[in-house]
């Protein structure tokens, strides 16, 4: 069973992605990427950035989608050392970050302390799939697919009594936070942090030249590892 879904099932449609634009705004290079999570966005991000470069920050609107190919951006922009952030707030845009959406935005190096809610429940499969398996197939299926969901969270600075919360979440449900009493109850991604804090002391704000020259170190670090990525800048 290859088709993994996280998402808020009574909203998740088979749409193709709405918007994916790269623009400069505010001295920042901003990627906005709206409607649902879906194979070959990861694909698409990759060839954006290519063409036009490495966003600094990534603007999210999704009810959710696919949580394979969310992990795999996820990874991406931690890689990359980029902001994400939900992007709910637009009159124009879905008002929603949920499920795989903000397993994506659980990715950002830093957290934005903002109001903007997130939705989080545990994963599930394509419920016509997961129907016709028989009950021992469908616990053996299901604990492969929590286990990478966890290792996902907790490689992104998910704390574990909070990754507890959000699997005791079903696929009917979800744990919504803004990311200011996300933030309140798990902190920044522990290593990144500390990492910034050594090399940059004080706060982002008293010392933005020195994070954005720690943000491109830790960007062409993570470049030269991965071949299919040459050429992005």
């Amino acid at each position: 069973m290859a088709v993994l879904f996280l998402g808020l099932s009574s909203q998740l449609s088979a749409a193709q992605l709405d918007v994916i634009d790269l623009k400069r705004s505010g001295g920042n290079r901003v990627l906005t990427i709206t409607g649902p999570i879906e194979e070959g966005l990861y694909r698409q991000v990759v060839e954006k950035m290519k063409s036009r470069g490495v966003p600094d920050v990534v603007m999210m609107s999704s009810s959710g989608g696919d949580l394979t190919e969310a992990m795999l951006v996820g990874r991406l922009f931690r890689g990359l050392f980029v902001v994400v952030l939900p992007n709910v707030s637009s009159p124009e845009l879905p008002n929603e970050c949920n499920s795989a959406c903000a397993a994506i935005v659980l990715s950002s190096r830093t957290y934005g302390d903002t109001a903007d809610v997130i939705g989080l429940h545990r994963p599930y499969f394509d419920t016509n799939l997961y129907a016709e398996l028989s009950i021992s197939d469908a616990r053996r299926n299901y604990e492969r697919l929590e286990k990478e969901f966890r290792e996902y969270l907790l490689e992104m600075g998910v704390k574990q009594h909070l990754i507890d919360r959000i699997m005791s979440k079903s696929s009917k449900e979800a744990w919504y936070v803004s990311l200011g009493d996300f933030i309140k109850e798990n902190g920044q991604p522990p290593y990144i942090q500390e990492w910034l804090l050594a090399r940059c002391p004080g706060s982002e704000s008293n010392n933005p030249e020195c994070i954005s020259e720690a943000t491109s170190v830790a960007r062409q670090s993570y470049l030269k590892g991965i071949p299919a990525l040459k050429g992005i800048q």
